[in-house]
């Protein structure tokens, strides 16, 4: 019966071995209190990412994988890393304590690939403003799935 649990929820068949990190990002992460609640544009930017990256991990831990829908967040994060303005300015006292609480979730989140562990290690740069850091971790992320043909270069 868990099984048929696993695909009304999910709509689709879960990797074993990713069941645990999609569960706890579906329980603990997805719904993070900066989600919907940012009081400044940086705060804003910082959800907007954060949603995008919990995408990729959602997307990535089921069997199918669609790779249009990993490409589309993929460059999502790549558009808002790449434009260093957007992470200009303060963070309202709610965003400050809501990040602190998004970092501490964040730390139990199991990492059963290389991909997951980038995909955490690009958020808490992303809440911490460390935009270098994040775009070389996005970058590597971008690396390993294009080597799984999940992302792409659209033409222009």
């Amino acid at each position: 019966m868990n099984w048929l649990k696993t695909v009304i929820s999910y709509g689709r068949w879960l990797r074993s071995d990713f069941e645990s990190t999609r569960e706890y990002w579906d329980k603990n992460l997805e719904h993070n209190p900066l989600r919907g609640r940012a009081d400044t544009s940086v705060g804003a930017m910082i959800a907007f990412l954060i949603e995008a990256a919990g995408d990729i991990l959602r997307e990535y831990s089921q069997d199918y994988r669609d790779a249009g829908y990993i490409n589309e967040k993929i460059n999502r994060l790549k558009r808002g890393l790449n434009n260093d303005a957007n992470f200009i300015g303060a963070l309202s006292s709610n965003e400050i304590k809501w990040i602190s609480e998004i970092k501490s979730t964040l730390v139990g989140l199991p990492t059963p690939s290389q991909e997951i562990e980038y995909i955490k290690t690009l958020i808490l740069q992303i809440l911490v403003r460390e935009l270098t850091e994040a775009k070389l971790t996005q970058q590597m992320l971008h690396g390993n799935l294009t080597d799984q043909k999940l992302t792409f270069e659209i033409p222009r």
